[in-house]
């Protein structure tokens, strides 16, 4: 038996301006974390952000002001 990890994003509708200056009102998005021992109960585990996330996404005309979302997991070759 070990850990389960699983990674997953949530949005909400938000106003933001993306780097190339657009206005858009649409899914802003940021990543969460949640933890299971038997893959069917999960733990959401807290972020800093008010809503919970892991990350925020970036200002208004910074690359991910639009969200950050796709988390994903990689393995690196040990040695």
């Amino acid at each position: 038996s070990g850990v389960y990890w699983m990674f997953y994003y949530g949005a909400d509708f938000t106003e933001t301006t993306d780097s190339d200056g657009a206005t858009a009102e649409g899914l802003v998005s940021r990543p969460g974390l949640a933890l299971s021992q038997d893959g069917f109960h999960w733990a959401r585990i807290e972020g800093d952000h008010w809503s919970g996330a892991l990350l925020d996404h970036g200002e208004d005309g910074e690359w991910d002001a639009l969200g950050v979302e796709g988390p994903h997991v990689v393995s690196g070759k040990q040695g």
